[in-house]
């Protein structure tokens, strides 16, 4: 009893102590076990949000691509809708060593029934001379033409056609009759008259710009016709 009360200041030191201890530790085990309530809460929340993020997509289709040329396995293709010319190219085992792809758009994206031809570097170099893709022919293809999708430039006989229709539309200085010429902008019966004498008496005209040599025709009224006429 003595020894009790001769180290009494001690012994309430050390249970002090171990009190504070043992606070402490549980205050970082509750803090512990709510930090990872907490992430495991997070966790289920992204987990959530991913799952309807997956259900909003929507299912990646497939789609059938033909592949001709100089490529190992020609043929029809199914591949997903999302991907590119050159996986196509991969799937037909890759280019031979005559292709070349300089007329191809190889990163261009394909779609549902889409005709892809791979040319030779012979077929390249003959349509860079003659400067019309439209002109070769597909091997394999009984058919006169064949559009090619994946070319870089799809709409060049397009372009072609349109240029040349308008060109069909512009009057011809030269042959126009009295009725035509009367069809342009600020050309009434005597200027087309004029015309008519102009090209009758001095000859035909050499270039659109000579419309101004007739008489009563200024610079004014020929910027008002020049995108109409041609010789």
């Amino acid at each position: 009893m003595k020894l009790i009360k001769k180290n009494l200041k001690w012994i309430t030191i050390i249970v002090l102590i171990v009190m504070i201890i043992s606070f402490l530790l549980l205050k970082y085990f509750l803090l512990k076990q709510k930090d990872n309530i907490e992430k495991e809460a997070i966790t289920v929340k992204e987990q959530s949000e991913l799952l309807l993020i997956e259900e909003k997509q929507e299912p990646i289709k497939n789609i059938f691509v033909d592949i001709k040329g100089a490529v190992s396995q020609p043929g029809v293709y199914e591949i997903e809708e999302n991907k590119k010319v050159i996986d196509v190219v991969q799937l037909a085992g890759g280019l031979t060593d005559q292709a070349d792809t300089t007329l191809i758009n190889l990163a261009k994206k394909v779609t549902n029934e889409m005709v892809i031809i791979i040319y030779t570097k012979d077929e390249v170099k003959k349509a860079t001379e003659e400067n019309n893709i439209a002109k070769i022919v597909d091997k394999q293809c009984i058919c006169p033409e064949i559009k090619n999708d994946a070319c870089i430039n799809d709409n060049t006989k397009e372009n072609e056609t349109s240029s040349e229709a308008t060109e069909t539309k512009k009057i011809n200085l030269n042959t126009a009759t009295l009725e035509e010429l009367q069809t342009l902008s600020g050309i009434g019966e005597s200027k087309a008259k004029a015309i008519i004498e102009y090209r009758e008496t001095v000859g035909n005209f050499q270039k659109i710009e000579d419309l101004m040599e007739v008489s009563g025709i200024g610079e004014a009224l020929y910027e008002k016709v020049k995108n109409d006429i041609t010789v």
